[in-house]
């Protein structure tokens, strides 16, 4: 796994992608990688109701990309950043109808 940029004081940080995301297929491909394998070696915990929670879940989902855009000499000209929240039940195929 490579290494985040901290940005700001914030819990926020940036990772400049060596090869774009192709498509959304690929990108729940990579989701479901985590969650299978674990690459961040979270710990499942027993919540308050004495359930067992496992150590990775897709809980909820909101996603956020943004994107520079540079002109030939390498300068920054515009950007643009493009939210998507992530109907579960739209994903998992089922009629919201």
């Amino acid at each position: 796994m490579a290494d985040f940029v901290q940005k700001t004081a914030k819990k926020t940080a940036i990772r400049d992608l060596a090869v774009p995301i192709a498509d959304v297929t690929s990108f729940n491909t990579l989701v479901q990688s985590v969650i299978d394998d674990n690459p961040f070696r979270c710990v499942e915990y027993t919540d308050a109701g004495g359930e067992a929670v496992p150590a990775v879940v897709r809980n909820r989902e909101h996603y956020t990309a943004k994107m520079d855009f540079i002109d030939g000499e390498g300068k920054k000209v515009g950007n643009v950043s493009l939210q998507s929240p992530l109907d579960r039940r739209r994903r998992d195929g089922e009629d919201t109808r």
